[in-house]
């Protein structure tokens, strides 16, 4: 058996041996480095990911009935604000309603302050005005709150 200048085998007919085995050594590489770099990009996605089932209790302390459709929250962790649309839902003067729609790309990130898009319900028949972004509303438990898996946050229409 004859070695080439780079010490690999060649066979009868001349070609190199074991040339194509460092190749593919080298291509293993890669896809096991290609591999590990998706895996964790996708574990960082989910773990800044949805914040499941957490409970937005809305307590009306407005003297008339307020249909909210929209519950907007800030990200503590972007620092920007965030929309989650909900199912319409009426809440009379004094009344409270708790929703439970996941919070997007806020889990184990602190949500300091929400806004509720929500129509008021005119002084006479059963209309509501036009809908309408709210003030900002920092909830009961403080502006400090991670959210998590079933995390209540209290917030009160006043305005």
């Amino acid at each position: 058996m004859r070695l080439d200048p780079n010490g690999l085998q060649m066979g009868a007919s001349g070609v190199k041996q074991g040339a194509g085995t460092r190749v593919s050594r080298a291509m293993k590489k890669i896809h096991a480095v290609l591999f590990g770099v998706t895996a964790l990009a996708l574990a960082s996605t989910a773990f800044a990911d949805n914040c499941k089932t957490p409970k937005v209790k809305v307590v009306n302390d407005k003297s008339t009935t307020i249909k909210v459709s929209k519950i907007q929250y800030f990200d503590g962790c972007d620092n920007k604000w965030r929309t989650e649309d909900v199912t319409a839902r009426e809440i009379s003067a004094g009344g409270n309603f708790t929703f439970t729609d996941n919070l997007e790309y806020v889990g184990n990130c602190r949500v300091s302050k929400f806004k509720l898009y929500r129509a008021v319900r005119q002084s006479t028949g059963s209309a509501y005005g036009s809908y309408e972004w709210g003030g900002e509303l920092v909830p009961d438990q403080g502006a400090n709150q991670v959210c998590n898996t079933n995390v209540t946050y209290t917030i009160h229409a006043h305005d």
